[in-house]
This record gives structure tokens, C-alpha cells and sequence, in this order.
């Protein structure tokens, strides 16, 4: 098993991944850190834990072809792949392996949870995602069935996300992980189901992930996951003035609601930071679904 990990500056999560990874049982025979110039020492605590560390130009990363690198440079059946903020249980490894048994599934995820500091918002987000759920499936169709099915049927069809993944190299290797800054994995993913292979949600594997959003970074990245649904299924997710006002009326009254039920502390802070990132939110989908995303 080779585990391939883009990073930039990747901080003190990255240091607790790094950790983690060191713990876990089993243990990747190799990590792969494909480094974007940072400045905050993630390069070298890499190199310190035995990481074969790649050093690129940040002009040039690309989520789909940086990680591509990772695979051209593994020499291992299997290839997994972690964001550099998220934190994999010790044992997170045995169920892709064991999903993977079946040589008919091409890539396997992980349940992906917020961290047990986060906070009550970024919890509700997590929580709310299929990402989520608790319970493992598999998504196959016959070859050359899968692009045929609805949009909205494609895209709910499976669950597979980078974010902590781990697929067949061959696999990887005949189709490989496109150039784009949005989506890679999904479109990769499809690939395998039109091609007839499985794909996995392992439920046993747990990873924790989460972002703490603002107005201005939640614009951003749902304006770009907007576009991107746009582009790929021709769905519209917020295509008018109304389903912004639908739209923010929702989230505010979940995230009320959800802040209450918790235990955290601060909730009329959350109640604040509420207000911007849903607003950052809704509106980076509507913007996203009538303007598009970042190149």
C-alpha cells in the first residue's frame, strides 16, 4: 500500500496526520508528499517521518494530475490517497483493503467525521453529507449502463471522495485522474462504473475532517462545487433569487436547531457565524449555478 498526500502548508493538522499514519495498523509501506512549496516546515516534518517528499511548483499543482504523480511513483497493488488535513483513525486502513478483496470494486472511501473539536456548525455540515453515513454499500452497474442513467441518478449513485480513498493502481493507471481543480475523484469514479467495476463506501474506515468556514472561503468553495455539478449533470443547485432566500431560511433554522440539541458551548457565537457562512454558502451556489466557479 503507497499512500499519496498532496500538501501546502499543511500546519498542525497535517503534523496529527502524520502521526496517525505513523500509528496505523496496518501501516502504508510508503508515503508519497507531494509538496507545493510551503513554508511552514510541512516538507520537512514529511522527510523527518520517513515520507518520500516531492517537491512541485505551486503554479503547476492540479488535484487531479498532482495526485496522478503520487500513483506514477507508487510501485504498490494499491494506492491511498488522504487530503493533508484529515486525520485517519489508527485502523482506517483495514476496511478499503478488505472492500478491495473483491476484484471487482476499483476504489473504496472512508466515512468521513468532524472532528471532536469542532464546532457545532462545522459538525452539522459533516454530518449532513452521505460521506457520513453509517452504513457500508457498494454502487455497480453493468458496463456501458452508467453514463446512460439520469444526472441525478449519477451523481447519487455512489459515494467516493479523496478526501481519504484508496484504489487499484492499475486501475489508476489505465484511466488516470484528470487535470482539474474540482471533482477528480468523481469523475474517476464514474469512469470505473461505466466501465462495470464496483465502488465502495466503507463505512468501518474513519477518518475526521472538517472546515471552519467564514463568508468570504464559503463563497468559494460552494460557488466552485456549484459549477461543478453544473458543468458535470446539468444540475442547477440554486438557480434563482428564491431558492437563495429558501435556501438560507433553511440553514439557519437547521443550524439553530442542531446548535441547541448540542452540548458545545458559545452557541450565540455559533448563531453569529451562522449568519456569514450560510450566507457565504447559499450564495456561492447561486452564484455558481448561473455564473460558474473558478477555473
Amino acid at each position: 500500500m503507497t499512500l499519496v498526500v498532496p500538501t501546502w502548508n499543511g500546519g498542525r493538522r497535517f503534523v496529527q496526520q502524520l502521526a496517525s499514519v505513523t500509528r496505523a495498523q496496518p501501516s502504508p509501506e510508503r508515503v508519497v508528499v507531494l509538496d507545493s512549496g510551503s513554508d511552514d516546515g510541512t516538507d520537512v516534518a514529511a522527510e523527518r517521518a520517513g515520507c518520500d517528499v516531492v517537491r512541485i511548483d505551486r503554479a503547476t499543482f492540479d488535484h487531479g494530475k498532482t495526485r496522478q504523480a503520487g500513483v506514477e511513483r507508487a510501485t504498490t497493488p494499491l494506492v491511498a490517497f488522504l487530503t493533508q488535513d484529515a486525520v485517519p483513525a489508527v485502523d482506517w486502513l483495514d476496511p478499503l483493503v478488505a472492500a478491495l478483496a473483491d476484484p471487482g470494486i476499483a476504489g473504496a472511501t472512508s466515512r468521513i467525521l468532524p472532528f471532536p473539536e469542532s464546532s457545532a456548525l462545522a459538525t452539522r455540515t459533516v454530518l449532513a453529507s452521505r460521506s457520513a453515513g453509517a452504513e457500508p454499500f457498494v454502487a455497480r452497474f453493468p458496463a456501458g449502463t452508467f453514463a446512460a442513467l439520469p444526472a441525478d441518478r449519477r451523481r447519487s449513485a455512489y459515494v467516493y471522495d479523496d478526501v481519504a480513498s484508496c484504489a487499484r493502481r492499475d486501475l489508476l493507471l489505465s484511466q488516470p485522474l484528470e487535470r482539474t481543480m474540482m471533482g477528480e475523484d468523481a469523475i474517476w469514479a464514474e469512469a470505473m462504473l461505466e466501465r462495470g467495476f464496483g465502488i465502495a463506501y466503507a463505512a468501518g474506515s474513519i477518518v475526521h475532517h472538517a472546515h471552519e468556514y467564514g463568508l468570504r472561503s464559503a463563497f468559494r468553495r460552494y460557488r466552485d462545487d456549484a459549477a461543478f455539478v453544473r458543468r458535470r449533470y446539468g444540475l442547477a443547485l440554486r438557480p434563482t433569487l428564491r431558492s437563495v432566500v429558501r435556501g438560507l431560511a433553511y440553514e439557519w433554522r437547521e443550524d439553530l436547531r442542531f446548535t441547541r440539541a448540542s452540548r458545545a458551548e458559545g452557541k450565540l457565537r455559533s448563531m453569529v457565524r451562522s449568519v456569514a457562512w450560510r450566507l457565504g454558502q447559499v450564495s456561492g451556489q447561486w452564484w455558481g449555478t448561473v455564473r460558474g466557479g473558478s477555473p
